[in-house]
């Protein structure tokens, strides 16, 4: 991820990853050794590249919280 996405990702999920109930997903296990906080987070990423690559102009102040709180439990 570039400089500047990474900028633009971490700025739209701000509110969200350091919210004390998000933060409790590192708790938890999603696949083999990898919590669930960070599967979401790869998640997330994996939508914003997407959505840049392939052009989409999704709306990222939606899609991307989507993707992170998609196992929130």
């Amino acid at each position: 991820m570039k400089q500047q996405e990474q900028k633009e990702f971490d700025a739209i999920l701000s509110t969200y990853i350091h919210h004390p109930e998000v933060l409790k997903m590192k708790q938890f296990i999603a696949h083999g050794k990898v919590s669930v906080f960070s599967h979401s987070m790869n998640v997330a990423r994996m939508a914003y590249l997407l959505n840049q690559r392939l052009r989409l102009n999704a709306d990222l102040s939606i899609h991307l919280p989507g993707a992170l709180l998609h196992d929130f439990y």
